[in-house]
């Protein structure tokens, strides 16, 4: 095996996703919305060795929306979508209701952003992160995983939440005092002002993030910016890790 291919699956393994999940068990803004439950989580690398506190290398989003208890209740999962009109992911789904049935399904993952360190790119940190969703929350053939393929600098909502709000703690050392503890934008620790910068050529731009999500496992849904994951995909790829990783073992 390649050193490239190694350094990669040591990296996998010092990964950690640190989710935290939570569901209003009642109504507050839209009806019906007690169906859905949000996860925000960090991506973080271990570093053990060096007797530090993991590194935050990336973050995400997603929402698990119980379809089999909305129908048993009535709740109508299409209405619902469309009630929350500043979502582009949902008003994407929406206009593609015919194509995607979600009333033919159980449970729904919608996936809203994923965002990781420029040093971190292009070394299956994604992967491994769709792996986990697939993981923890795929159960079957009735359970469907979206995502928005959509550039940051062209979604509004992600656009300003990065560089206007969102901060990442940085924490080397449990005993670290407050003066040593940074908060960075997280615009700047993700490295994603190149991407804001880059907005012209749009149809360029939107090529690249629908090529990354076609090596995740996800398909394009008509001429839209919604994928949806091929689970088959994702349980290859864990199969063939696995062969892998034995083969590392027997040769150590």
């Amino acid at each position: 095996m390649k050193k490239k291919e190694l350094e990669k699956i040591k990296l996998w393994s010092d990964l950690t996703f640190k989710t935290i999940g939570y569901r209003k068990n009642f109504d507050i803004i839209i009806e019906g919305e007690n169906i859905i439950t949000e996860y925000n989580g960090n991506i973080s690398k271990l570093r053990m060795v060096e007797r530090k506190l993991p590194e935050i290398i990336g973050e995400y989003s997603f929402s698990t929306w119980d379809v089999r208890t909305a129908k048993l209740i009535g709740i109508d999962v299409s209405k619902l979508m469309d009630d929350f009109e500043n979502e582009i992911l949902y008003n994407e789904i929406s206009n593609n209701s015919s194509e995607i049935s979600l009333d033919l399904v159980n449970k729904i993952i919608l996936i809203h952003n994923v965002v990781i360190a420029k040093k971190y790119r292009g070394l299956g940190v994604l992967n491994e992160f769709i792996e986990m969703i697939y993981r923890d929350f795929y159960v079957n053939d009735n359970t469907k995983i979206f995502t928005l393929a959509l550039p940051i600098q062209y979604n509004k909502n992600n656009l300003d939440y990065y560089t206007n709000h969102k901060y990442v703690k940085i924490k080397n050392m449990v005993n670290d005092s407050e003066d040593q503890i940074k908060n960075v934008i997280a615009s700047d620790y993700y490295d994603i002002n190149e991407f804001i910068k880059n907005k012209p050529d749009r149809e360029t731009n939107e090529y690249k993030i629908f090529s990354i999500a076609k090596k995740c496992g996800f398909n394009r849904i008509n001429e839209s910016n919604i994928f949806l994951l091929n689970p088959m995909e994702v349980s290859d790829r864990i199969k063939k890790k696995w062969k892998d990783i034995m083969l590392i073992k027997k040769s150590n």
